[in-house]
């Protein structure tokens, strides 16, 4: 889930979050995930998010477009059958 807290004025309660969009990919059933996102230090940058999983491939979301139940750019190598970590 991508999220980014509520203001105060706007929050009906303390630490109220509004959710922005629910990433899913495929064999996530890691007890740790490591996320990488974007350095974007021009404004000219898309941020991106990305993540591996158990089999050895990386999804990676556009956050400047992203929609719920958007499919992420998934890369994949042959001889990548392990799990993934950045």
């Amino acid at each position: 889930v991508v999220w980014k807290p509520m203001p105060i004025s706007d929050a009906s309660k303390e630490g109220a979050v509004k959710v922005l969009a629910d990433c899913k990919y495929t064999n996530s059933e890691i007890w740790f995930l490591r996320f990488s996102l974007g350095n974007n230090i021009s404004t000219s940058e898309r941020p991106f998010m990305a993540v591996g999983n158990k089999v050895g491939h990386i999804f990676i979301w556009d956050l400047a477009n992203i929609v719920d139940g958007g499919a992420p750019v998934k890369l994949a190598h042959s001889k990548c059958k392990t799990t993934v970590r950045q």
